[in-house]
C-alpha cells in the first residue's frame, strides 16, 4: 500500500523513520513548496477574475435600480396631474425639451413616462 507524506526537509528523516516503523515499505516523501510568485497563486487569480467579471453586472443592476426610481417618480407626478385634469375636465399638452409633444388626456401614463424618460436620457 503506497503512502505519501508531504513534509518540509527538517522533518523528512523523522517521517521516514515513522513510516519505516509502521510499515515495511519505504515511504514516498515529497516536499511541499510554497509558490514563489504570489501573483501566480491559482486561488488569487480565480478570485480576481471573479471580481472583475462581477463588476459589469453590479453596474447594470445599479443603473436599473436608478431607472426604476426615476420612472416611479415621474409616474406619480403624471398620475397626480392626470387625476387633477380629470376632476376639472381639462386637458394639457406636455412639450418636452426635445420638441416632442404629449397630450396627457389621450396618452396612457406608461407611454408618457416612457417618452419623458427617453427625452431625459437623450439630454444627459
Amino acid at each position: 500500500m503506497p503512502l505519501k507524506l508531504d513534509c518540509p526537509k527538517a522533518s523528512e528523516m523523522e517521517a521516514r523513520a515513522l513510516m519505516a516503523a509502521l510499515t515495511t515499505a519505504e515511504p514516498e516523501v515529497t516536499e511541499t513548496v510554497p509558490p514563489t510568485d504570489p501573483t501566480r497563486d491559482p486561488a488569487l487569480l480565480i478570485g480576481l477574475a471573479t471580481l472583475i467579471l462581477t463588476i459589469p453586472g453590479a453596474v447594470l443592476a445599479t443603473l436599473e435600480i436608478k431607472d426604476r426610481l426615476d420612472r416611479r417618480e415621474v409616474k406619480r407626478t403624471l398620475e397626480a396631474l392626470k387625476a387633477k385634469l380629470a376632476e376639472t375636465e381639462g386637458s394639457a399638452r406636455l412639450t418636452l425639451p426635445s420638441g416632442t409633444s404629449v397630450e396627457l388626456a389621450r396618452t396612457s401614463t406608461d407611454a408618457a413616462v416612457d417618452l419623458i424618460i427617453k427625452d431625459l436620457s437623450q439630454r444627459s
